[in-house]
């Protein structure tokens, strides 16, 4: 099923609040506005984007091969309803949580593949960073807040436990730079 949308200004623009919310400059100064601003922009895009075809991937993966703009949206991070009043972010109706969703980055992957669809994990590379004592050039905009981030605790374990099942390689601490 095929459905034409035009990219307007409002939907550029919800595009850009949702990625800028989604990202913020400075974690540590979240406030409700900034909920706020994500709930409708999110709100805004799933509305545009998956709603009108949200009962062909109930309860199923949802496989998602965007196009231009489109793939600068983390869909999984889209929220499938507007809560009237939003207890924080933890608590969003996030599309992940209702939907495994899958994004690629071509069509491709299907074509000339056999009836068990495509392989995508081949292999597997697993990174748990460390960011005691990294450079704040190395950590992007993001350095007085990631300057405080306690390690991830299981973090190294987990990676071992994916290179197992997918096979592939770990890098982990000062290493995954």
């Amino acid at each position: 099923m095929w459905k034409t949308l035009p990219f307007d200004s409002v939907f550029r623009m919800n595009i850009a609040i949702y990625q800028r919310e989604l990202v913020p400059v400075d974690f540590g100064k979240l406030n409700s506005a900034n909920l706020s601003r994500f709930v409708e922009s999110s709100s805004y895009l799933y509305d545009k984007l998956l709603r009108p075809f949200q009962k062909l991937f109930f309860d199923k993966t949802l496989v998602v091969v965007p196009h231009n703009e489109l793939a600068s949206i983390p869909f999984s991070a889209l929220i499938t309803a507007k809560p009237r009043q939003p207890k924080g972010y933890y608590a969003l109706p996030y599309l992940i949580k209702s939907n495994p969703v899958l994004v690629l980055l071509s069509s491709k992957e299907f074509v000339g593949k056999s009836s068990r669809g495509p392989s995508w994990f081949a292999s597997s590379l697993s990174v748990a960073p460390s960011y005691k004592g990294a450079l704040p050039t190395s950590l992007s905009s993001r350095s007085a807040y990631r300057d405080n981030l306690p390690e991830l605790y299981g973090a190294e374990e987990e990676v071992k436990w994916v290179s197992r099942v997918f096979g592939g390689d770990v890098v982990v601490g000062d290493h995954a730079s």
